[in-house]
């Protein structure tokens, strides 16, 4: 998934919530504006611990996955 595709994401939710940003940074440990990044896909590294927050926060659960890439797979056979 896509930086942008995950922001989307959380915007979506906050929204299904009825929450702004300002409303969902309060049940967080993160600013509005950090929120506003995320869903613009601008924060490219955000932090586990933010992201748990908000995941929490949309009663939603975070979930991580590590994916070898094409790249890596071809190289090897």
């Amino acid at each position: 998934m896509s930086w942008q595709a995950f922001g989307e994401r959380i915007r979506e939710l906050r929204e299904k919530r009825g929450l702004t940003r300002e409303a969902l940074a309060e049940k967080t440990d993160v600013s509005a504006v950090y929120i506003k990044k995320l869903e613009a896909g601008e924060r490219t590294s955000p932090s586990l611990p933010a992201l748990a927050s908000i995941a929490r926060a949309l009663g939603a659960t975070l979930r991580i996955e590590l994916v070898e890439r094409a790249s890596a797979r071809k190289r090897r056979g």
